[in-house]
């Protein structure tokens, strides 16, 4: 059976060709450790990196989303991309 999930590896191909912002989201992400919007924005210095998400996924790239807990009790999320779409080397 052919596994019909892309590598993170064979899309990453694709980035080159992606504007300068969703590329940094992009590699940002790809080191598989889920990302605030705070996280992001303070780091890759963007006004709001929720939009270059949405774009990407728009693109067809597997950015997932979940929900976090913060230490006074307020709700946010976290971004990544899941480990299935990487490959083992």
């Amino acid at each position: 059976m052919i596994n019909s999930v892309p590598s993170i590896e064979a899309l990453m191909k694709a980035a080159p060709a992606l504007p300068r912002q969703q590329k940094k989201v992009l590699y940002f992400l790809s080191k598989g450790q889920p990302r605030s919007v705070a996280e992001m924005a303070a780091t890759l210095w963007l006004a709001d990196p929720r939009a270059v998400i949405r774009c990407l996924r728009a693109k067809g790239y597997p950015i997932w989303d979940k929900w976090q807990v913060s230490q006074n009790g307020s709700r946010y999320k976290v971004y990544y991309i899941d480990s299935k779409y990487f490959t083992n080397i």
